[in-house]
C-alpha cells in the first residue's frame, strides 16, 4: 500500500487543498538579481462601494475607486503614484509625486506630475510642476506652477490638512482665476 505512493509524486506540485498543508507550487515573481528595479512597486486598491476615513501615507501605487475621506500623503522620497479611477472620490489634500485623478477630489492637489482625464473634477487649488489636461476635466479653483510643487508649504506645514476641502485662507483667495469652465 505505501509502495504505490511514488507513482503520485507529482501531486505534491500542487496547490494545498488545506491550511494544515501549507506545501504550494506558487512562487512569486520578483525583479531579476541585477535588476535596478528592486524597489517595491505594491499597489494598493481601494475598490468600489468602500470608505476610508482618515488619513493615508503610502509609498508605491495607490488606485482609488472607492471613496477616502482624508489627505493622501506619499512618503518622502518616494516614487508613489495615486490614480482616483472614474466613480473613486477624495475629500482631503493629495501631496503625491504623481497624480491621475478620472474622478472627484474636494481639496487642494500637490503633485510634480498631475493628468486629469475626461471625468477629473477638483473642487480647489491645483499645485503642479506639469499638467497634462484632458477634455471634458474641470478645475474649479487656481492652478499654480511651481518648480517643485510638492516642496510648496511644507515649511510652514499644511495649511489645510483638516481633510475637508475648505479652501479658505488669505493665500487662497487673490491667486488669480484660472478657472476652466468653458469646454
Amino acid at each position: 500500500m505505501f509502495g504505490k505512493d511514488s507513482k503520485k509524486q507529482p501531486e505534491a506540485d500542487k496547490a494545498p487543498t488545506s491550511f494544515s498543508n501549507p506545501v504550494s507550487s506558487v512562487v512569486p515573481k520578483g525583479p531579476a538579481a541585477g535588476s535596478k528595479s528592486t524597489k517595491s512597486a505594491s499597489t494598493t486598491l481601494i475598490a468600489r462601494e468602500t470608505e476610508i476615513f482618515g488619513d493615508i501615507k503610502f509609498s508605491g501605487n495607490l488606485e482609488i475607486e472607492g471613496t477616502v475621506v482624508g489627505n493622501l500623503v506619499a512618503n518622502p522620497s518616494s516614487e508613489a503614484s495615486v490614480r482616483v479611477q472614474e466613480g473613486g472620490r477624495v475629500e482631503g489634500d493629495i501631496r503625491v509625486p504623481r497624480v491621475v485623478i478620472n474622478g472627484e477630489v474636494k481639496g487642494t492637489v500637490h503633485s510634480d506630475t498631475l493628468e486629469l482625464a475626461g471625468n477629473a473634477r477638483i473642487d480647489g487649488n491645483v499645485h503642479y510642476s506639469t499638467v497634462e489636461m484632458m477634455k471634458g476635466a474641470q478645475v474649479n479653483g487656481s492652478l499654480v506652477y511651481s518648480e517643485n510643487a510638492l516642496a510648496q508649504n511644507n515649511a510652514g506645514g499644511n495649511q489645510n490638512s483638516s481633510g475637508s476641502g475648505n479652501q479658505g485662507g488669505k493665500q487662497n483667495n487673490n491667486q488669480g482665476n484660472n478657472n476652466n469652465k468653458g469646454k
